[in-house]
């Protein structure tokens, strides 16, 4: 891999960071599973990206410190042979160098793939939140009308601060209030059914 395709693969690194960031903070979301699986994406692209970095720094001084000692050594009249043994110990701190890099790449195509997994499940996630916005909006008012049916119908007025298993409240009618207090846990929803019926068919 040449110096062209590293500041290539350095570049995409910078766009997809700017890319995530600019997702993590105009996203508002009650689920935080998504944004915690992209947090932790944008981790490892920071991480990835200083390893580049410092690969790039490694590269550049090595270079930077074969051609100074070359120039130098040459002016004192060092021999062709030393000369060349140092520029094959450059030479090979530089391939390593590159093998780095070349290993850098292949994670950031791998965080790469993570992004698009993680987008695609966000857009996912956008949508069906739409569906439910859309279906509640349009459930609601039919819910609110059927609730006030119910309530003329049987005179059923519930107690909605009572606790989860508990069913609470009252049948009311013009001469009298006959308060009812259910446990979910102790009967079932038939005997629930039944004796609320009863209650209500008393007054009819």
């Amino acid at each position: 891999m040449d110096e062209g395709e590293n500041l290539t693969s350095f570049n995409n690194f910078l766009s997809i960071q700017q890319e995530i960031a600019a997702i993590l903070s105009n996203t508002d979301w009650n689920n935080t599973k998504p944004l915690g699986k992209l947090q932790a994406v944008w981790r490892e692209i920071r991480t990835i990206r200083e390893s580049q970095q410092d690969q790039i720094k490694e590269l550049i001084k090595a270079w930077q410190t074969y051609e100074h000692d070359v120039a130098g050594k040459t002016t004192c009249g060092q021999d062709a042979a030393q000369i060349l043994s140092q520029e094959e110990a450059v030479q090979g701190e530089v391939t390593q160098a590159k093998q780095s890099l070349s290993r850098a790449k292949e994670e950031y195509e791998d965080v790469q793939q993570k992004i698009e997994t993680s987008k695609a499940e966000l857009n996912q996630l956008v949508q069906e939140r739409e569906v439910v916005e859309k279906q509640t909006t349009q459930s609601l008012p039919k819910a609110r009308y059927d609730v006030n049916l119910y309530m003329n119908i049987t005179n059923i007025r519930w107690q909605f601060d009572s606790e989860p298993e508990e069913v609470k409240g009252f049948v009311c009618n013009k001469n009298d209030v006959k308060p009812f207090s259910l446990n979910s846990k102790q009967v079932s929803k038939f005997f629930i059914s039944n004796y609320l019926w009863d209650l209500i068919e008393e007054d009819w």
